[in-house]
Order: C-alpha cells, then sequence, then structure tokens
C-alpha cells in the first residue's frame, strides 16, 4: 500500500475511534494470506488440476487416512453441506471415495484413492517449492516469528469462537 493511503486510512479510520494499530494488523494478515493462496494455488495446484480446498482435503486425508465428512469440514473449518462439493469433484477425478461404515451405514468416511496419493504427493512438492519462493525475502528468525505471530492471533480467533455464544 502506497504511503499516502495509508496516512488516508489511518486519518479516516483514526476520526472513528478505531485501533490503527489493530486494524493494520488483521488487514495485512488477511491480505497477505489471500495473495498467497491465490498465488500459491495458481502456481502449484492449478497446473495440477486442483483447488486450494481440494489440495487442503487430500492432504487431511493423506496425513490422517480416512475422515467422515464431519471431520473434514470442521478441519476446513465449513459446515458439513458446504465439504460436498469438494469431496465431489475430488471424487469425480477418481482421487477420493465415500465409503459407507458397516457399524453405521448413516456415516460415510471419505478414502484417500491411489490417484488422490500420487497427486497429493506431487502437489505437496508443488506447493512447498511456492513455500519457500514466497517466504524466500524473509530470514529463517522471520520465518519462525511470522509463524510464532500467525499461531498467537490463531488461538486467539479461535478462544474467541469458543467462547461466544452463537448469535
Amino acid at each position: 500500500m502506497q504511503q499516502a493511503e495509508e496516512d488516508q486510512l489511518s486519518t479516516f479510520f483514526a476520526n472513528r475511534g478505531v485501533d490503527i494499530d489493530a486494524h493494520r494488523a488483521v488487514f495485512e494478515t488477511i491480505r497477505a494470506a489471500s495473495v498467497m493462496v491465490a498465488v500459491m494455488e495458481e502456481r502449484a495446484l492449478r497446473p495440477l488440476g486442483l483447488t486450494h480446498a481440494g489440495y487442503r482435503l487430500l492432504c487431511e486425508l493423506w496425513i490422517k487416512g480416512p475422515l467422515e465428512l464431519r471431520d473434514l469440514a470442521a478441519f476446513m473449518i465449513v459446515s458439513r453441506p458446504s465439504i460436498v462439493g469438494t469431496v465431489d469433484t475430488l471424487e469425480g477425478n477418481g482421487l477420493v471415495e465415500r465409503t459407507r461404515s458397516t457399524l453405521d451405514r448413516r456415516l460415510v468416511s471419505i478414502v484417500l484413492t491411489p490417484a488422490g496419493l500420487q497427486l497429493v504427493e506431487r502437489a505437496d512438492v508443488a506447493w512447498h517449492d511456492c513455500q519457500v519462493e514466497v517466504t524466500s525475502a524473509l530470514s529463517t528468525t522471520e520465518k519462525r516469528r511470522l509463524a510464532a505471530l500467525g499461531r498467537s492471533v490463531t488461538q486467539r480467533a479461535l478462544l474467541l469462537r469458543d467462547s461466544t455464544p452463537p448469535s
């Protein structure tokens, strides 16, 4: 952001009683995350036919093994119905399969197929290469500090979510 724009925003929000430092910290964090995901998805995932949501879901199955839809939805921080579209797309591409529980037919687990495993391994290499590129301007100490700050803000946000009754 240009200095003149920052000054204009600071003046605008300061006149409204806004904590400009809190505003900037959240705004820049969201902006950085959005830009990084968009650029990394375009460079690392789209050439492999994946979206960021699809990649995250495949990674979760790769790391943890078969999971129920509700567990995938909780990981992705979306509703259970919202995860169905991503699963449908991945299933249509032969990357995951739905399996019904033998104990409770209402429960459906999502399983990574051999093609899904092969693709997520390739995607992970491409994603990591982009992570290295995106953070190449930072020292190791700065990368670790950025990660620690991200964890702190995330923990606080989750605490607020869990302690605030739904409206």
